[in-house]
């Protein structure tokens, strides 16, 4: 069996919980795995932003297809 919790903070993890997670597992043997949540702590910074939003524009008519670019990749540098 699995159970996962997601709390906002480590703060809001209380006995309950804990005593929760004892009664559910009893005897039983048990891993606990913390894992920070990193999407709600990630952000841009504004020259990513800038960045992100030239690629957006560029002119998709220029781009090179993935074969063509491994395809120059293996010439320029003899592979």
């Amino acid at each position: 069996m699995q159970t996962s919790f997601h709390f906002n903070s480590a703060q809001d993890i209380s006995i309950e919980v804990l005593d929760k997670i004892k009664s559910t597992y009893n005897t039983k043997s048990i891993t606990i795995t913390v894992e920070e949540d990193y999407a709600d702590s990630y952000n841009l910074t504004a020259e990513q932003k800038l960045k992100l939003d030239n690629r957006v524009n560029e002119n998709t008519s220029e781009y090179l297809s993935p074969a063509e670019s491994i395809e120059r990749l293996k010439q320029k540098y003899e592979l």
